[in-house]
């Protein structure tokens, strides 16, 4: 079997529930080739999966975000582990 037709059958295999079941490990290049190749296929043909796969990015982006903007988190650990010691006082 040539490469093309290989790829036209792991196309043709997926279905919704395979391509969400691998979304994570596609998303993350974890998958064969042809496999990522296939899934990406699906995603552009699918209105029913590919909301779930942008909504993977856009998460990942915002966290990576996030990540870059929360910079010293000392003065925040300080206020939570303060404002537990009250609660756990009672004068909370």
């Amino acid at each position: 079997m040539k490469p093309d037709e290989s790829m036209r059958e792991t196309a043709s295999m997926l279905d919704c529930e395979s391509v969400m079941r691998q979304l994570w490990d596609y998303l993350d290049r974890q998958l064969t080739p042809d496999t990522l190749v296939a899934i990406a296929r699906h995603l552009d043909d699918c209105g029913r999966c590919r909301p779930h796969a942008d909504y993977r990015r856009a998460f990942e982006t915002a966290v990576a975000g996030a990540r870059v903007d929360a910079g010293d988190t000392s003065a925040l650990s300080d206020r939570i582990r303060l404002a537990l010691r009250t609660a756990d006082d009672g004068s909370a």
